[in-house]
């Protein structure tokens, strides 16, 4: 006796389809497939489709996958149809055969979840393990910001209208590294901070807070005793109002002038070059926009 098996395999990479065929003389088998998968990630999708056949039944199946940034949605479609098969003794003579069985089933699933984490919601896909939050705040607030996007435009989650992103399959027990995109930003929106790394247990859940209410764009131009720009120096902006904000780096360009984003209305304390010249205090007034211009500002020899 002998049988055999013969399967082939086509990839189209660029088209991101793959299609496969069987055929198989064991069992009088053949199995043809198709898998169309044209994007990963959140608001990807993807569609199968697969036909068999053996000496018994034939089948058809096909299914439809949309891993959205919010929810997941799949449809299923099954139909099985049994052969006709010769009466066997202790069968009704007068028909001889008997007739074909189909069983059909379609199959919808939806589901979405609510998560929370260190005082933050997000509506999200159903979580598979653990899962971490993105809230914007501030100048981020409204802003579309992804999680982990990749050079071909996919992306495990994203702010919406409806709020913070979640990402919620987080592998428990793995170094993970939360990367914030910021491609669908503004050009005049930053965002402080990049990046999370994290080392989830198992089913946890994390939030991570991201923006700043420090939106203002300084400028000031500085001048020494004599009247000349005080060029190529380096110095810092301390806030007197807020002990807990980081002092901010400064420099000046050859013509003294400074410009740098990273301020709010208040009080600061700019000092540079310090072993030369005091420290000089400035007031941004409630109120100021974007950018604000500061003026000429005059170093006082110590």
């Amino acid at each position: 006796e002998i049988s055999g098996m013969v399967f082939l395999l086509w990839a189209f990479p660029k088209e991101r389809q793959v299609a496969t065929a069987l055929v198989s003389s064991v069992d009088s088998s053949s199995i043809i497939g198709w898998n169309y998968n044209p994007s990963s990630g959140a608001d990807g999708w993807n569609v199968a489709a697969e036909a068999k056949s053996n000496t018994s039944q034939q089948g058809y199946t096909g299914q439809a996958n949309f891993n959205g940034n919010r929810a997941r949605a799949s449809i299923n479609y099954q139909e099985l149809i049994q052969k006709d098969t010769t009466v066997t003794a202790g069968a009704t003579p007068a028909t001889g055969t008997t007739p074909k069985i189909s069983n059909e089933a379609t199959t919808l699933q939806l589901g979405t979840a609510l998560v929370f984490a260190g005082g933050h919601f997000a509506f999200s896909r159903p979580v598979t393990d653990s899962f971490a939050i993105i809230s914007p705040y501030a100048n981020l607030r409204g802003k579309t910001v992804q999680i982990n996007p990749d050079s071909q435009g996919n992306y495990v989650a994203q702010t919406t209208w409806l709020g913070a992103a979640a990402a919620p399959e987080l592998g428990s027990y793995n170094y993970t590294t939360i990367i914030i995109g910021g491609k669908k930003l503004p050009a005049d929106v930053n965002i402080p901070r990049d990046h999370f790394d994290i080392y989830p247990s198992y089913k946890s859940g994390y939030a991570f807070s991201i923006g700043t209410d420090a939106t203002i764009y300084l400028t000031v131009h500085l001048l020494m005793p004599d009247g000349a720009p005080l060029g190529s120096f380096a110095g810092r902006a301390t806030s007197l109002d807020h002990s807990g904000d980081a002092p901010i780096t400064l420099f000046t360009n050859k013509k003294g002038l400074i410009r740098s984003e990273g301020f709010k209305p208040g009080k600061y304390r700019l000092e540079i070059a310090a072993e030369l010249y005091q420290p000089i205090d400035f007031v941004i007034p409630d109120g100021a926009t974007n950018d604000f211009d500061l003026g000429n500002l005059s170093l006082k020899l110590k």
